[in-house]
């Protein structure tokens, strides 16, 4: 199953970010075009992502998809990542 984003975790499991294929892309051509140090996942994800909740009901996760433009969330549980869902995943299952 191919991702157009992933999440970034420390070795705690505890989310640090979320990295896009657009972000590699982004970073690969700058440092291609510069000749530069190898890119580092640090400094190209976003450090700004949406979360869902173990706990969130269906409908409410899937309103509250509807208000961010990510396709992809991070679960958080305790400040631990313990899964992702895909906006389309949300929409199928409310189907």
């Amino acid at each position: 199953m191919q991702q157009s984003r992933l999440p970034v975790v420390n070795r705690s499991n505890k989310l640090i970010g979320m990295v896009s294929q657009v972000d590699c892309h982004k970073a690969l051509l700058v440092s291609g075009y510069h000749c530069d140090q190898p890119v580092k996942v640090n400094d190209m994800m976003a450090k700004s992502y949406p979360i869902l909740n173990p706990q969130d009901r269906l409908a409410e996760a899937a309103i509250k998809t509807q208000e961010e433009s990510a396709d992809i969330f991070a679960v958080l549980e305790e400040s631990r990542l313990v899964g992702i869902v895909k906006h389309v995943d949300l929409l199928t299952l409310l189907n």
